[in-house]
This record gives C-alpha cells, structure tokens and sequence, in this order.
C-alpha cells in the first residue's frame, strides 16, 4: 500500500467521504459494528446496515460439547474489537480508531485502542474493461481499477476471530464481508465421536459446527417509501422457426417476470436452487426516463440452511435463520431481532424474531427492513502450521480461514 498524494477519504468524527460515499459508523457494545446514513451520489441507498448476531452452533457425542450453543451478544460483541494491528490485520496506511463504552464494572469510560480500521484498497482485479482488437471497432482498450474503501474491525469471541469488512466500490455497490479464523473449539476423541469430525490428535477432534450471521439493512432507496420485488428467472419456450424447417423443433432461453411481495409473510425468503431471482428494493415513484424500475439489489451470497427442526432445542433463539433473508416494516419496537439474553433463554427468547413477520404487515411503499442471515458449515481438518509454537510445545493449528461474502448492494440500473 503506498500513497503518494495522501489519503483520498476524509473522516470527521464518525463520519466518513470517499468519492462518491458518504456515511457514519460507529459499535454497538452489544451486536458489533455498524454504519448509518449510506449515501453514494448523495442519495441515500440505507438508512442503516449493521452487524445483529453471531452464533455457533456445535455438533458432538458428549452431552458438553453438543450443550454448547454459543449466542455471542451475550458476551457483549461490540467489546471484543481492539488492538488491531498495522501491517497483519489492517495496511499500514490505515487510519485507526478508538472505541469506549460504559459498563456496569467501571466507573470511568473503558477505552478500546483500534477498534476500527479504515483504508482504501486496490482489489487486483478490474472494475471493468476492454480491448478493442481491430480498427472496425475502434481499436481501443479502457479500463479501470477495482480500488475500494475498507472499514475493518475484527471480534476475538473466545477462541474465534471474526474480521468484518464493510466494502465501498467506485461502481455504486456496497459489500459486506466476514472472515472466520482463530483457533477451533475441540474436544476429548472417542470412536463414537467419529460422525461430528476429524481426529486431530491422539485424544482431541474438532467438532463439526454452524457458523451464523444475522444483518440488519434498513434500505431507503429514494426516500423510505420503498417496494420489495423479486425478479423471477425461468424457462421461456419459443418455437424454432426461424432457424428451421422442423415444425416440432422448440428454442429454450431464460426470462424474468417481477414478483411484487405485498405482505411480510410474502417476503420471508427462502432459497431454492431451482427459482433464481434478483430481490430489488425501489421506489415506485422514480422509475428511469425509460419507465423501468430504479433499484438496488441485495445479492446474496454465503447463504446457509439452519438443519435442527424449528422450535427444537436451542432452534428458537436463532429463528431469525429459518430464512435466508426477511423483509418486514420498519416498527419502533422491531429495531433487534436478537438479545443479550438470548444465551441463555433459548426455550422462550426475549426477542421472538418470527413475530416481527407473523403479523404479515402490508409492506408496499413502506419503510422497508431486510434480515439477512449468513452462515457456514465448518469441519476442523489437520494440517501443518505454517511456525512453530513457542518453546516447541505442542499446539492445535489455527482454524482454517472461512469466507462469506454477503449483503451487497448492488444498483440494478
């Protein structure tokens, strides 16, 4: 990283410009990072995307390990991000920030150091391109680098690290990312633990376990007036006249048809490989001079399926992972879709997260709020460490790095 003409964003307090972004950020003690008010071109995209819940759910044939189904605001998320280092977990160039909060255990302000990073970066990659080959066509070549703007901050919650990028591309899109990586939650290796992972050394295996994620992102596009629609991808059948003689013989391409979802329980989302679709958010009252929508996209990507049946078990508590994604009315008294409480009241939990849908509110020209839960599946594998563990003891390896990328706001035209 290396930049000559000084930093192209500027930051005042908590609020941040880079071409043609704007917004705020800031921690919630409780459920993690978060960033207000997005604006790109001056018009605001979100009113509000943020980190809601982390959760790790592990699988195992001992009662204490399969017991341990970890709810992690419990542990006060917002708390577990500081000490951020120059050079490993963020560039050198980075601009650093400080995070306090006031708890119960203190008299004075607790003071985090780095909570936050913020640096542009250059993703190797090209924002587009072309080249021309011949002069028919112009013989020309243009293109442009994919340099983005990175608020960064990493939640040691025990023995994992979760690194949270909220992306800013120069193209309109918003991305946001996770990084799982730490060290594995392990446990004592019989036979009969064989079904739930890998023996990794002579008496520990490293259970298999589900990563989740749940995001808040409050869009307003155009104004918070806004519509939930999917475009539906499907099979069109044309005959093949055209191109032949055969009157049986049939032409196969894909269509789309727009879907408007009218009601919450429309919009509770689940994926089925089978129906692809776009789910765009717009507002009805500013089409494009050509009468086409002008919307936002919310692509999906790091999707999981929660497998324990619903309201089994400890299921309840991260019901907000029945679906992929969620689309309800903005309510005042819907802002959290989990708890603190939830690690420990799983059976009945404080926030019941299906009652924000259940009512099945009108949601057209409305407020519009997308729940978005991400997760993966992890199975600990044995591998050799890339150094040795000081003084030549013996150690288990890191986690392997697992990537989600989800949450990204595209602009569909």
């Amino acid at each position: 990283m290396y930049e000559p003409d000084g930093k192209r964003y500027s930051v005042h307090h908590r609020h941040v410009e880079y071409m043609q972004w704007a917004f705020n950020f800031r921690m919630s003690t409780l459920s993690g990072p978060q960033i207000y008010d997005i604006r790109f071109n001056n018009e605001r995209i979100a009113y509000e995307v943020g980190l809601q819940e982390i959760a790790v759910f592990y699988a195992s044939n001992n009662s204490a390990t399969r017991s341990a189904d970890f709810i992690d605001s419990g542990a006060l998320i917002g708390t577990h991000s500081q000490s951020l280092v120059p050079g490993a977990d963020c560039p050198e160039t980075s601009t650093f920030f400080n995070y306090s909060y006031l708890g119960e255990t203190s008299e004075e302000p607790v003071l985090l150091q780095r909570a936050f990073c913020l640096f542009e970066l250059n993703q190797g990659i090209p924002l587009r391109r072309h080249l021309s080959y011949s002069q028919v066509e112009g013989g020309f070549y243009s293109g442009m680098e994919d340099n983005v703007l990175v608020l960064r901050s990493i939640m040691t919650i025990i023995n994992y690290d979760y690194v949270m990028d909220f992306i800013f591309h120069q193209s309109g899109a918003m991305e946001v990312r996770v990084l799982s990586t730490g060290y594995i939650f392990a446990s004592f290796y019989t036979p009969k633990e064989d079904p739930y992972g890998f023996q990794l050394k002579q008496s520990t295996i490293g259970n298999i376990h589900h990563h989740l994620f749940l995001f808040k992102a409050d869009v307003d596009i155009h104004g918070p007036n806004n519509r939930y629609e999917t475009l539906d991808i499907s099979r069109d059948v044309s005959p093949n006249s055209q191109t032949t003689d055969d009157p049986n013989s049939k032409y196969y391409q894909i269509k789309y048809e727009r879907s408007l979802k009218r009601a919450e329980m429309d919009a509770a989302f689940k994926f089925n490989f089978e129906k692809p679709k776009y789910h765009v958010f717009h507002n009805n009252e500013n089409p494009t001079k050509f009468g086409a929508i002008k919307a936002y996209r919310i692509h999906l990507d790091g999707m999981t399926k929660v497998l324990i049946p619903e309201d089994k078990g400890n299921e309840p508590v991260v019901s907000w992972a029945r679906n992929q994604m969620t689309v309800t009315k903005f309510k005042d008294d819907e802002r959290d879709a989990s708890s603190v409480y939830g690690l420990f009241d799983s059976l009945e939990p404080t926030v019941n997260f299906t009652s924000f849908y259940a009512d099945n509110d009108d949601i057209v020209d409305q407020d519009l709020v997308a729940w978005i839960s991400m997760g993966v599946h992890h199975i600990p594998t044995l591998r050799t460490c890339p150094s040795p563990h000081p003084r030549g003891t013996s150690q288990l390896c890191p986690a392997s790095l697992q990537l989600l990328r989800g949450v990204p706001v595209l602009p569909v035209t």
